[in-house]
């Protein structure tokens, strides 16, 4: 096995009408937030926080199993979230490699 690899995006700008990202340190980057009460905001609150995380772990802490889709979304919201894929152990001694999300620039999380 490899060690993780990061692979960096840059925000979605589609669906961002009167929104501005910005990339500058000058510049005040402005993000849309999901709606409160719902998975979406609780997984964007914990990255926020400084937080990272698995499927498996947003299945256990939140309730939902598309967190992928939960961070595809969030991206296009302006949220700067690093993917890192990580190997992991599975069953059997095969091993298999998964996503661990987190906000771009964030000190805390894992590495």
């Amino acid at each position: 096995m490899t060690g993780p690899q990061i692979r960096r995006t840059q925000p979605g700008r589609a669906g961002l009408e009167g929104a501005a990202v910005a990339t500058g340190d000058a510049r005040q980057a402005y993000r849309k937030r999901p709606a409160a009460g719902t998975a979406r905001a609780d997984v964007l609150a914990a990255l926020e926080a400084g937080e990272s995380l698995t499927s498996l772990e947003a299945w256990q802490r939140f309730g939902t199993s598309r967190l992928a889709a939960d961070v595809h979304v969030l991206r296009r919201m302006g949220w700067p979230i690093e993917s890192i894929e990580t190997p992991v152990l599975c069953s059997g001694g095969r091993s298999a490699r998964v996503a661990v999300y987190r906000l771009a620039n964030t000190a805390g999380g894992r590495q």
